[in-house]
């Protein structure tokens, strides 16, 4: 095997790795390789950090680009030493080995250079010969403009590249924050499921205690009045039976006691209705709170981007894709809320709200300085008191309290009406066709109040 050529070596060192010439004002980068200020400046083009060496790839956060001029030195060292190699070569090289003449001459046809002798010779007499420095020129000019453009198609390509990673990057970055919101929301919901199972299930065994107690007292009334009836039919066949004499003794007082008994079944049902007392508030019907009936159109301004608005502004639908529209102080970015355009302080007030056939939906008031960005709870606390239908796997009807409280209409509205009282600080809710009062919220108002509404799953629709 043919040991290596060091000038060979001296000339790969000082050869740029992306243009593939003689290094020209030579830096290198903090991983060490080092290349022409003008390639290097060209290959990170547009990008801002993360930057990557051509050669062994590998990232620096830091643009640091330190001159070498000890490799600008070997570059002129090995410049001179090629030029003085190549001088050599092309003095042996310029001679015909036949004839030991100059090989001035270039055959077209045989690509190859010729001496004046060869030129003259049967193989080359009938070819195209030209003289060879104008050949060379020429050749040197194509090469020369062919070298353009493939630097401006290697600078388009690391542009692409360095785009490329710069999608790639953003997207990547999207995703992840979208990973951490689902993860953030998730979390949210198990713990209010949590808050919302809890309190169920402490209501519930409220109502069994409460249920327990009540048909306890109501054993031991009917065991009393069965011992007292026992008494008195004993006392009555006793009676019965005695001889005339005795018979007609105190007969009128016993006729008396046995006069008017009748049996009075108590009502089974008392104990939960105390309990539905908590949940269903009982004012009785009143129809009379309809002649108070506002007029009511939605704010688009407040509206969150999945509420599509109906033209006249008195429908509103939820849509798993947000619709886009710019960012205002007033709307709702973290519920798919909205509120009305009409706010009231004083007096009295009562709209309905068609919901439908819906399966999750929120009816209420809030007062005008309501949270609407981020995440919040439908709570009085939170200056919102309204109700709702959680219907995903079974009708739920809920008051949104401060530890929500569960309804139980007597039928599934298909229409709530709201009764605002501002002066008594009353929002009211009722089954609009059968007058059923659903939750009363006693509150006081120090702000306007807008009637406020929440629409949280496709396929369900408010209407006012």
């Amino acid at each position: 095997m043919a040991a290596a050529n060091p000038v060979t070596d001296l000339q790969d060192e000082a050869t740029c790795s992306i243009c593939l010439e003689y290094f020209r004002d030579p830096v290198s980068v903090e991983c060490g390789h080092s290349f022409c200020r003008p390639c290097i400046s060209e290959a990170w083009r547009g990008i801002y950090t993360n930057f990557s060496c051509p050669q062994c790839r590998k990232t620096s956060k830091w643009k640091k680009l330190r001159p070498n001029r000890q490799l600008a030195n070997v570059v002129e060292i090995s410049r001179r030493i090629v030029a003085q190699e190549q001088e050599v070569v092309v003095r042996k090289a310029e001679l015909c080995t036949r004839h030991g003449e100059a090989l001035k001459l270039y055959c077209e046809e045989d690509q190859i250079r010729l001496c004046a002798i060869c030129r003259e010779s049967w193989d080359h007499r009938h070819h195209c010969v030209l003289p060879a420095d104008e050949v060379t020129q020429e050749f040197k000019g194509k090469l020369q403009s062919r070298l353009e453009p493939l630097r401006k198609e290697l600078a388009k390509a690391q542009e692409a590249k360095s785009a490329e990673e710069r999608k790639i990057s953003t997207l990547t970055e999207k995703v992840r924050a979208e990973k951490h919101k689902c993860v953030r929301e998730l979390a949210q919901l198990r713990q209010m499921l949590s808050d919302r199972e809890h309190a169920m299930f402490t209501r519930l065994e409220e109502a069994e205690k409460r249920i327990a107690l009540m048909g306890q007292g109501n054993v031991e009334k009917l065991g009393k009045k069965i011992s007292s009836l026992t008494q008195l039919i004993a006392e009555i066949e006793q009676k019965s039976q005695q001889p005339a004499k005795e018979f007609l003794k105190d007969v009128s007082k016993t006729l008396s006691r046995s006069d008017y008994v009748t049996f009075q079944h108590p009502d089974p049902a008392s104990s939960v209705k105390k309990y539905r007392t908590n949940s269903s508030l009982v004012i009785g019907p009143k129809d009379w709170i309809k002649n108070y009936r506002v007029s009511l159109t939605v704010d688009p301004l407040t509206a969150h981007v999945q509420l599509v608005l109906s033209r006249d502004k008195r429908t509103m639908k939820y849509v798993e894709d947000a619709l886009f529209f710019s960012e205002n102080p007033e709307r709702f970015n973290g519920k798919p809320c909205a509120l009305a355009r009409q706010g009231f302080f004083h007096g009295l007030h009562y709209w309905e709200v068609e919901v439908g056939g819906g399966v999750y939906w929120t009816v209420g008031a809030a007062k005008e300085s309501v949270r609407r960005k981020g995440t919040f709870m439908i709570k009085p606390s939170g200056g919102i008191w309204a109700i709702g239908l959680l219907g995903m796997y079974r009708d739920e009807y809920w008051a949104f309290t401060s530890t929500d409280t569960p309804l139980d209409p007597k039928e599934s509205p298909s229409i709530i009406g709201v009764f605002l009282d501002c002066d008594k600080g009353q929002i009211s809710f009722f089954n609009a066709k059968s007058m059923e009062t659903l939750f009363v919220f006693n509150a006081c108002f120090t702000e306007k109040i807008y009637p406020f509404f929440c629409v949280g799953a496709v396929g369900t629709e408010l209407r006012l």
